[in-house]
């Protein structure tokens, strides 16, 4: 999918918090694979939770992986209400879980 979560987020904080885990380059590398699908994931979640009807969540996964991100995007704007807003609200609430997850972590 050509849409990425970081036109909505970002995660400088998140890469501070991995950056100091004990854990060797390989690893750190493997916790920020997971992190990105985590977010992409609730993204595209968050998405299609917000398209009402199956045509449009269709119409919008055919946009998302063979046209240019910007025709994706705009249908988005045209279907769903402040639709960044939307997605950044819920990106932003799973960066706060997943940076104390990482801060736990460190504790350990």
């Amino acid at each position: 999918m050509k849409i990425h979560y970081r036109q909505f987020i970002k995660i400088d904080d998140i890469l501070m918090e991995i950056k100091e885990l004990d854990l060797d380059t390989d690893e750190k590398k493997s916790c920020l694979e997971l992190i990105d699908d985590i977010f992409y994931h609730k993204m595209l979640e968050k998405i299609l939770s917000e398209l009402k009807n199956e045509e449009d969540k269709i119409v919008f996964l055919r946009k998302a992986v063979s046209e240019p991100v910007e025709e994706a995007v705009e249908f988005l704007r045209e279907k769903v209400a402040s639709f960044e807003e939307k997605v950044s609200g819920d990106l932003n609430g799973l960066r706060g879980e997943i940076i104390e997850d990482l801060r736990a972590l460190r504790r350990i």
